[in-house]
């Protein structure tokens, strides 16, 4: 996926390094390391920052197509609970993460 913009860049998690992953290579979110011990993850210039907290829902907006992100999200066998339609021809792809977090991915038709 090409991710673009995010509605939030703390995200609430109980397990850092499996969100990190998720992100990571689910969302094609890209990564830099620092030292061994210190990765994260970029997405509009700024860090994603994975924070105790509960559950919440984010938007995700990517350049990809719609069916493009159905394969994409199928590859990782990633659950898709909900596809509608929006307005200027884009597509709303609702997913769950592993933290119960309600994602929902903007893509183009």
């Amino acid at each position: 996926m090409k991710p673009k913009k995010i509605s939030t860049h703390s995200i609430p998690v109980s397990n850092p390094a499996r969100a990190f992953r998720f992100f990571h290579e689910v969302f094609d979110v890209p990564a830099f390391e620092e030292t061994n011990e210190n990765k994260y993850l970029v997405l509009e210039q700024e860090h994603l920052n994975f924070v105790p907290g509960e559950p919440t829902e984010l938007e995700l907006t990517v350049k990809d197509h719609f069916e493009t992100v159905q394969n994409h999200l199928a590859s990782y066998y990633v659950t898709v609970l909900s596809t509608e339609e929006a307005r200027l021809n884009k597509m709303i792809i609702t997913i769950e993460d592993f933290e119960k977090n309600k994602i929902r991915i903007i893509c183009n038709k």
